[in-house]
């Protein structure tokens, strides 16, 4: 830590974490550090939507999703912090040897409420439309309505509150201009949003039958991918690749990309759209109009491109379309968010204002842009881009650093780059 001894630092702060994924925990271990007291709500398990697509292999490799505290702090305990910097883990590898292992850390022992949804959050005795902008609203703490299951509620208080609760469990919709698709509601749980493990544990689910995928980003070229090499040993396997855009190549390689696994899965995807594989149709321009149940298996489609019409029948759909922040948590708090990426405004203006829409070119814009008329409530991690999709652990770990920078008035503060 660079503080200077003996000066004097902000009281013990109640804190409160809404999700135990990459950013979660890393916020949580950086204020336990600090000496704040800290609370990690979980809906489910930590680091559940990393098991969620935990077969997929991350672009950026180990050196960019880990801290110099959270190795520091494994070390300490005896655990194995031999992680290759240039190697790319797994969602799985990752949750198993570096996020679970801090959370058994003692700086976070006791701190973690797992499957413990925050439902709202809240001023207590304070509404939305009271004190707006009013830094008299800090007084008040913050009330967190919780649901443990089986009808079990409690409210908790805190002065501080982070949401890094991510975006994964929210998805965006199918159909035409963002909205669902006609009937696609009332058959939501039959479609993937994710990415399907169809190389192993759900290979019997797509197997030998004909799937939609939709989307042109990186997560539709991995499903469709995998598709394609599960029809190498499962005959009758087929996929229709749907994408709304007509025009552009949706997967021009990045001259000189400096991370292999991306590079390498867009030269695939590339190579398999315009290879005629007779496994693959492929349908640009397209968008799903209507999805009914055809019969128990079976979707009945109806896509449209301007004023054409067609009829489709396939057995599985997934559509990877991307992900969108869920704002019902902090509906009662005077947050100023953006209108396009409802993502916090000021983040949202400085990311469309970057020179590049690279990931790798993103950098943190610094804890102002974080702030929201709300006093001592921050949006973190992946959930802060709103449904921007260029978000980067690195970045999340920046806006760590410099939030409690501002937390404890201290500007040369950094647990990351000091031993603590």
């Amino acid at each position: 830590m660079t503080a200077a001894e003996g000066k004097p630092r902000p009281a013990r702060r109640r804190i409160a974490i809404i999700g135990a994924g990459p950013i979660g925990v890393e916020c949580a271990l950086y204020a336990a550090r600090l000496g704040h007291a800290v609370d990690v709500y979980e809906a489910g398990e930590a680091g559940q939507h990393l098991s969620e697509w935990g077969h997929v292999r991350m672009f950026s490799p180990w050196e960019m999703n880990v801290s110099r505290l959270g190795l520091e702090v494994l070390s300490a305990r005896g655990e194995a912090v031999d992680f290759p910097p240039a190697a790319c883990p797994t969602g799985l590898e990752y949750r198993r040897r570096y996020l679970l292992p801090l959370l058994r850390s003692p700086f976070l022992e006791g701190c973690l409420h797992k499957r413990a949804r925050v439902v709202s959050v809240g001023r207590a005795r304070v509404r939305k439309n009271e004190l707006i902008g009013a830094p008299e609203r800090a007084a008040h703490p913050f009330r967190l309505l919780i649901d443990a299951g089986e009808g079990r509620e409690r409210a908790v208080e805190a002065d501080i509150v982070i949401d890094a609760s991510g975006v994964y469990s929210r998805h965006n919709w199918m159909g035409s201009g963002g909205l669902p698709a006609v009937g696609e509601r009332a058959l939501e749980a039959r479609v993937e949003y994710g990415i399907p493990d169809v190389l192993g544990e759900q290979d019997g689910l797509y197997g030998g039958r004909r799937t939609l995928v939709i989307g042109s980003g990186h997560s539709a070229a991995t499903t469709a991918l995998a598709l394609r090499d599960l029809a190498a040993s499962r005959t009758g396997t087929r996929v229709l690749w749907l994408m709304r855009g007509a025009g552009g190549d949706p997967y021009a390689p990045l001259p000189g990309d400096p991370l292999p696994e991306r590079a390498d899965l867009v030269a695939r995807a590339a190579l398999l759209l315009r290879g005629g594989d007779p496994v693959l149709e492929w349908m640009r321009g397209w968008v799903v109009e209507e999805v009914r149940e055809a019969h128990p298996g079976a979707f009945e489609l109806v896509l449209s491109r301007g004023a054409e019409r067609r009829r489709e029948r396939v057995e599985r759909i997934v559509a990877n379309v991307g992900h969108r922040p869920d704002r019902a948590l902090y509906e009662e708090l005077q947050v100023h968010e953006c209108y396009a990426t409802q993502g916090p405004m000021r983040l949202a203006a400085a990311l469309l204002g970057a020179p590049s829409a690279d990931c790798l070119a993103q950098k943190s814009h610094g804890v102002e842009t974080l702030r929201s008329p709300e006093p001592d409530f921050y949006i973190l991690g992946v959930k802060s881009y709103g449904r921007t999709p260029n978000f980067l652990i690195r970045i999340g770990l920046a806006q760590v650093r410099e939030l409690f920078q501002a937390i404890e008035n201290d500007a040369a503060l950094d647990l990351y780059a000091a031993a603590a």
